[in-house]
């Protein structure tokens, strides 16, 4: 059992890390991309691409998963607007807004946890 006080000054990414191994991260990784090529070639889209989602993009995608859990929008693409009524999250500037769209609607990886 772990004692999170003792992690006084840990990172987001630390703690996340506690639940999920490097392994788990990787087959999430592997099987979005699968899944998204499966579903590419299911639709025979010649022109659409997809760019094979890597361990660190993951990371950030899923960063700004819980970061939108936390801070709450109408919509997704609101925490990429620039405009004054929206505050500006500098942490939107790690994923565009439509990478971070086309991850998510490959992404079913809770399926492969369990």
């Amino acid at each position: 059992m772990l004692n999170f006080l003792q992690f006084k000054n840990a990172t987001s990414y630390f703690i996340f890390s506690q639940f999920f191994s490097s392994k788990q991260i990787e087959i999430i990784v592997q099987n979005t991309n699968i899944y998204a090529y499966y579903h590419i070639a299911k639709k025979s889209k010649e022109n659409y691409h997809w760019s094979e989602l890597t361990v660190n993009e993951f990371k950030i995608w899923l960063i700004l998963v819980i970061y939108m859990g936390i801070f709450k929008f109408p919509f997704v693409d609101d925490y990429w607007k620039t405009d004054e009524i929206y505050p500006n999250h500098s942490i939107t500037k790690l994923m565009f807004l439509f990478h971070f769209q086309q991850i998510s609607k490959k992404n079913n990886f809770i399926c492969y946890l369990f």
